[in-house]
């Protein structure tokens, strides 16, 4: 067990932004137009973790216009833990920010998260789904958040918006890269389990939902897959399995087809819930627990 160490307030010498891409095309460069826009006073360099895409002329671009901005190659394992791990690696900061390529941070995302980060380990900021979508899309996503506690057991934060210290990471073990999904969750999950203090903050990203329902159901069914990893791992430390009237619920709802839901949303609630459950049930019997 990793033990913690008192936190009194302090502010980073370097923060190092870690932005994991892999495929994220045009999204990239407005990502990375926000981060480099920051009105954070403090020195940062951004870090573009290629997960093994086409993304490093997007980035390219704007290298040229920001001397901090480094692409590396993140190629060697698939996953958005395992390319987050690698920007880690690479990092010369103090203070460590991860942000999704395909997202959009606001102006003073950074300088909110530094801010909340003075007094403790692992912070994790708010994601607003109405910015970059449209109104329908927008409301049928429940997005993470980081003041309520994750799947019933402790609050967590996405790693589309997360701040840890270099020294907190380092003595986690930094991202499990055993799945791709949930591996955010953990790591706030280790941190609290171990002692650290998570926070949430005020930094504010806005997240870009699914464009259509065929990758709204990849995307949930492997949320599924990683909610069972997840209890495989912090089940015996008190994750809590759903109850079985809440299962019997849901699949009365899927087989009514949503029918008290507006047909605006009917039907997206219908695809990522039936999707989410059918990734919990194969995520389940690949990891040995029985989380539906």
């Amino acid at each position: 067990m990793v033990r913690a160490t008192a936190v009194s307030a302090r502010t980073p010498e370097l923060v190092s932004v870690i932005v994991p891409s892999y495929n994220a095309g045009a999204w990239l460069e407005q990502q990375l137009e926000a981060v480099v826009s920051q009105d954070y006073d403090g020195p940062y360099e951004v870090i573009v973790a290629d997960n093994g895409s086409a993304d490093a002329a997007a980035a390219g671009r704007l290298a040229a216009r920001f001397s901090a901005l480094r692409i590396i190659d993140a190629s060697h394992r698939r996953g958005p833990g395992a390319a987050r791990n690698a920007g880690v690696r690479a990092a010369r900061g103090d203070f460590l920010a991860f942000c999704d390529a395909d997202d959009v941070v606001s102006a003073g995302w950074l300088r909110a998260l530094v801010a909340s980060a003075g007094d403790a380990d692992v912070v994790g900021g708010r994601l607003d789904g109405e910015r970059l979508n449209p109104p329908a899309v927008s409301r049928a996503y429940q997005l993470t958040d980081p003041q309520v506690p994750h799947l019933g057991f402790l609050p967590a934060s996405a790693g589309a918006n997360l701040g840890i210290w270099r020294e907190v990471f380092t003595a986690l073990g930094g991202f499990d890269v055993a799945s791709r999904t949930g591996e955010d969750v953990a790591l706030a999950w280790k941190a609290q389990l171990a002692g650290y203090t998570f926070r949430a903050s005020e930094a504010l990203v806005h997240k870009r939902l699914p464009a259509d329902l065929g990758d709204a159901a990849g995307r949930f069914f492997r949320y599924g897959q990683g909610d069972a990893w997840l209890y495989r791992q912090y089940g015996p430390a008190g994750m809590p399995r759903r109850s079985r009237q809440e299962t019997v619920h849901l699949w009365r709802a899927l087989a009514r087809g949503f029918a008290g839901v507006s047909p605006e949303l009917r039907q997206t609630y219908w695809v990522t819930a039936l999707a989410l459950s059918a990734g919990r049930l194969v995520g389940s019997a690949r990891r040995r627990v029985l989380f539906t």
